[in-house]
């Protein structure tokens, strides 16, 4: 019980660091530089898919091993990932069309796209926990044991 409560403890801060790096980008490219909305929302996934990726699977999980094993997790990673964040995209997208006609300035704008990804990405975040730790870095139980997989423990 322990290892899990510390394993989520970890995911909240590294969930905390890809936001972070997530919303900088958006920020950026939509309400800095102007880019439409749709490939903001894809360079901010970009952004932040690889850090999260790499401190999810040596700091949470704290895994490795042969490429094969790695190349299975970021693959499986990079893949829910693009889920949420397609789910979040089209969220974000319907807001900021929404909000546009109210006429707001591209700064509002810009504050409603951030708030629809936060808000959006808060949704998917516990699911995409469970995903991870039961699917992509499951750890196989040793012989003799009940059930065929075990989530990753923190030693």
């Amino acid at each position: 019980m322990k290892r899990n409560i510390q394993k989520i403890g970890l995911y909240v801060i590294v969930s905390g660091i890809s936001t972070v790096l997530s919303q900088t980008g958006l920020a950026a490219s939509f309400g800095v530089w102007k880019w439409p909305i749709v490939p903001s929302i894809f360079f901010s996934l970009a952004v932040s898919v690889g850090p999260a990726f790499i401190l999810s699977d040596l700091i949470i999980w704290r895994r490795s091993g042969n490429r094969g094993q790695i190349h299975r997790r970021a693959i499986s990673f990079l893949l829910i990932s693009a889920v949420g964040s397609g789910i979040a995209a089209i969220v974000v997208w319907l807001s900021v069309r929404i909000a546009d006609l109210f006429s707001l300035s591209h700064f509002q704008l810009t504050v409603v796209a951030n708030g629809a990804s936060i808000g959006s990405s808060l949704l998917i975040w516990i699911g995409r926990y469970f995903i991870l730790d039961r699917v992509v870095f499951r750890v196989p139980v040793e012989p003799g044991t009940t059930g065929v997989y075990h989530s990753a423990e923190i030693e």
